[in-house]
């Protein structure tokens, strides 16, 4: 058991604990429970993948001062913690997994937002980068979740050329889960390159970004009420691409920090 605890008792009843007051019990002594909590709280982080630095190892073992069952509350923290993250992540992934299957199935329609429709999967993509625990600050939750939102806007609106946007949505949803599958190359940068590959990505979206200017004729021709920039294929196409490198730029700036 690994919680949630409501009461003390319930995590003094844990087996660890009674493990720890047992062996203190056949051997008593000032100090003597601090190896088998800080063995606790150490099995707790090797069992969830987590590495310990030095500081880190001290604070286990000032930790490992306390109580058994205060170290059995925060070992079980991590515990729950990390069975809690791969659900989250999971979930995300399926949702994904639907979008490209109800798009592979070939029966898109693009008005029904029903089960097994495309808007529906792109819906519940949203809303399980929403509710779990997988961060859309991350750099592919980001991609997803801006990605996500950007068809749904598109796939109900007949304005917009349909077939178009599905398409380009999924070409990158599919890219997005090669990259974050680890199935690419790694390329490091130093600090000046970096700086030159974010001077040119602004100097892109200056060059590209359709909301610069007033619109062509054809998104004027959209325009309903001077609500403009409602854009055409070509000028929305642009406008993604302003978004993904938006996202480069970023990822470049933190990686630079």
């Amino acid at each position: 058991m690994s919680g949630p605890f409501e009461t003390e008792q319930q995590a003094r009843e844990l087996p660890a604990v009674r493990a720890v007051h047992e062996a203190c019990a056949a051997a008593p002594g000032v100090g003597r429970m601090a190896p088998h909590n800080k063995q606790m709280l150490e099995d707790a982080c090797t069992d969830a993948g987590v590495a310990a630095g030095a500081y880190d190892r001290r604070i286990l073992a000032w930790l490992a001062g306390w109580e058994p069952q205060t170290c059995a509350v925060i070992a079980g923290l991590i515990t729950r913690a990390h069975a809690a993250a791969p659900r989250s992540a999971s979930a995300v992934e399926d949702a994904a997994r639907q979008v490209l299957a109800a798009w592979d199935s070939g029966e898109a329609d693009w008005d029904s937002a029903g089960p097994g429709s495309l808007t529906a999967a792109v819906r519940g993509l949203r809303a399980a980068l929403r509710d779990g625990l997988y961060s859309t600050a991350s750099g592919t939750g980001a991609r997803l979740n801006a990605l996500a939102g950007w068809m749904e806007e598109r796939l109900g609106d007949e304005e917009y050329d349909r077939q178009a946007v599905a398409e380009s949505g999924v070409t990158q949803i599919r890219e997005i889960a090669r990259l974050a599958s680890g199935a690419t190359s790694v390329v490091t940068l130093s600090a000046a390159q970096a700086e030159t590959v974010r001077q040119a990505l602004a100097d892109a979206i200056e060059w590209r970004d359709p909301r610069g200017g007033t619109g062509c004729d054809d998104c004027l021709a959209l325009d309903e009420g001077g609500e403009w920039p409602r854009m055409c294929d070509d000028h929305d196409a642009d406008q993604a691409a302003v978004h993904a490198y938006r996202d480069l730029a970023a990822d470049l700036g933190e990686a630079a920090s």
